[in-house]
């Protein structure tokens, strides 16, 4: 089974050139999160988040969405720390450009 991944109105749209993940259930919950904070429940859908993180700790893509839920969530201070981490972990050149944009409009 595939899943598409949909850019939603709570988060912004990934780099396409490298994928989220390979793993199925990091997948999953990365959806299911991004459903959740599409319907403003910001509590669940850190909760996913962080079970994915969980499966995942180094994976870039999943700290940068987390950091979006909690800006949305309006937390900023704890967005920028997660995005600033998010940064630690990649070396895609867009995915990094994009995390100092969402830093710089917090």
């Amino acid at each position: 089974m595939a899943l598409v991944l949909v850019a939603s109105c709570a988060s912004l749209p990934l780099p396409t050139d490298a994928p989220v993940s390979a793993n199925p259930a990091v997948l999953e919950l990365m959806d299911s999160a991004r459903n959740q904070a599409n319907h403003g429940d910001y509590q669940q859908a850190k909760s996913h988040l962080e079970r994915a993180l969980r499966l995942e700790p180094q994976n870039a893509y999943l700290w940068f969405e987390l950091a979006v839920v909690n800006r949305d969530d309006n937390d900023p201070a704890t967005a920028r720390s997660l995005a600033q981490r998010a940064q630690s972990f990649t070396g895609n050149p867009s995915l990094l450009a994009r995390i100092a944009d969402f830093i710089e409009g917090l």
